[in-house]
């Protein structure tokens, strides 16, 4: 599978992981010459720009900690443009990040940090990630 087809399909399932948890999507791919948010949606009263990881196992690294300093900056001048644009900067919003994995055989040790099953993928969203 090719990264664009790869980086679809996550964002797919991270999109329908947060449906089901109630959350509203606004737009996918907001793109700009300097970056680009996997998801933009309205989560209770709060505006989420979401970036999704995906790795196919945690022996490296959980997939969140992929994310650099340089990604969350251009993240952050992306979401700027998307305000601007939307007319939002009254709203108040954070960045989440969507890491998935493929399902592992056992179960996390620590049942509070335990990722939720969707679709036979471990989905960990951590709100207000950076």
């Amino acid at each position: 599978m090719s990264h664009l087809r790869s980086s679809n399909f996550y964002e797919s399932l991270a999109s329908r992981f947060l449906e089901q948890q109630g959350v509203v999507i606004l737009d996918r791919n907001f793109a700009w010459a300097g970056g680009e948010i996997d998801i933009i949606a309205n989560h209770k009263t709060d505006l989420v720009f979401f970036e999704v990881k995906f790795r196919k196992n945690d022996a490296h690294g959980c997939p969140s900690e992929t994310l650099t300093r340089a990604q969350m900056q251009r993240i952050r001048n992306c979401t700027q443009l998307y305000l601007e644009q939307h007319q939002l900067h009254h709203r108040y919003y954070r960045f989440d990040v969507i890491a998935i994995t493929q399902r592992q055989s056992q179960p996390a040790l620590i049942a509070e940090f335990a990722p939720v099953i969707f679709e036979n993928y471990e989905i960990n969203w951590l709100k207000s990630a950076f």
